[in-house]
């Protein structure tokens, strides 16, 4: 080898660019702390449903400029997608099955799979970073419990998510509640939109399973849910997306 041909960067070169690339990855820290926050906060509060934001996402391509500009800092390859990953530079797939589900469902069809999902073949497993579960619904728009009207107390329609093999959870006789993510406001005939964000390093083992089975090939679902007489869970959309970082090496 001809070691005279390699160039050599001084250490203070080296300090410079990791210090130009310090404020990236503490805006992306101070970002990621704010969406567990909102998850945790949402988690907690599974009981009243609170509904989870909307995160804001890259495109594909301005997450490849954003890796490009980091690799002309003269940063460690390697340190690239670890940077990327802390900033938050995904970007939204929405080649997910996004349907209208029109429909009504009671405890006769609780746990109906409304809509499926799975990742796109020219998408890395690896990339996944988080889940989004979309609903557009309203329950029966009355009951007798009036203290819980207009709040998520007492709500007896909900939404679920499953994962699997797809031919099991769009067989047409399949029904499983799933883990409950969605409520409907109690008691109200206008359709509402809840978003819930799951990210990839949630501890929960049953969150942690679906990001399993997804990079495995397999579909998530969610589940339309009723229980009790009377109580009908009327929906009007569901959708799930996914948000990947494509960057794993430089």
């Amino acid at each position: 080898m001809d070691f005279g041909s390699l160039s050599w960067t001084s250490p203070a070169v080296i300090l410079g660019n990791i210090f130009l690339a310090l404020p990236l990855v503490l805006i992306g820290l101070l970002s990621r702390n704010t969406i567990r926050a909102r998850s945790q906060a949402n988690s907690q509060s599974v009981k009243s449903e609170q509904k989870t934001p909307d995160v804001m996402t890259d495109t594909k391509s301005e997450v490849f400029r954003k890796a490009v500009a980091l690799r002309h800092l003269n940063l460690p390859s390697e340190l690239i997608p670890s940077i990327l990953d802390h900033a938050e530079c995904y970007y939204r797939v929405f080649k997910t099955q996004t349907r209208e589900v029109a429909g009504y469902y009671n405890m006769n069809n609780s746990g109906s799979v409304i809509v499926t999902a799975s990742l796109p073949k020219d998408i890395a497993p690896t990339s996944l970073r988080r889940i989004i579960f979309t609903t557009v619904s309203h329950d029966q728009g009355f009951s007798w419990d009036r203290p819980n009207h207009g709040t998520y107390g007492g709500s007896w329609t909900w939404f679920g998510v499953i994962s699997g093999d797809e031919s099991v959870l769009t067989d047409p006789g399949f029904r499983k509640e799933g883990r409950k993510i969605i409520s409907n406001l109690h008691a109200s005939f206008e359709y509402r939109t809840h978003t819930v964000v799951w990210e990839c390093d949630d501890e929960e083992p049953e969150i942690q399973e679906v990001f399993k089975d997804l990079r495995q090939g397999k579909s998530v679902a969610i589940t339309a849910c009723a229980a009790f007489p009377a109580w009908e869970n009327s929906v009007l959309l569901a959708k799930i997306d996914f948000d990947v970082q494509p960057v794993r090496k430089m």
